[in-house]
């Protein structure tokens, strides 16, 4: 059920701050875990796991329109640097189509929308 508190982040390319540390940790101890078909998301995906349920502390957009989500001394950054897309990161109260209802989205780098 959905709470006032609920908040969908849709993004086509994210980074995290840890995902340099998590990719020599991995290569160092565990190398198999990055033989995968896509090796450079694994790290970003541990690192979004990591701080998934933490609360955000700030929430920052750069004049390209990069969406950047401080969580303690982490950052999520929803990147715009996706060329073949026609949105780049949405959020929204609902689990939907990052056109309809969201908040605050970027369709194109350098254009942030409020509302839809």
């Amino acid at each position: 059920m959905a709470t006032d508190r609920d908040v969908w982040i849709m993004a086509h390319a994210i980074a995290v701050s840890m995902e340099h540390d998590i990719e020599c940790a991995l290569r160092a101890s565990a190398p198999a875990a990055l033989e995968s078909v896509d090796p450079g998301l694994v790290p970003t995906a541990a690192g979004i796991f990591a701080l998934l349920r933490k609360p955000i502390e700030r929430v920052d957009i750069d004049p390209q329109g990069a969406l950047f989500l401080r969580l303690g001394p982490h950052t999520v950054c929803a990147r715009v640097d996706v060329d073949v897309v026609d949105w780049q990161w949405s959020v929204a109260r609902t689990r939907s189509i990052p056109y309809l209802g969201f908040e605050v989205a970027c369709f194109f780098r350098g254009e942030v929308r409020l509302g839809g």
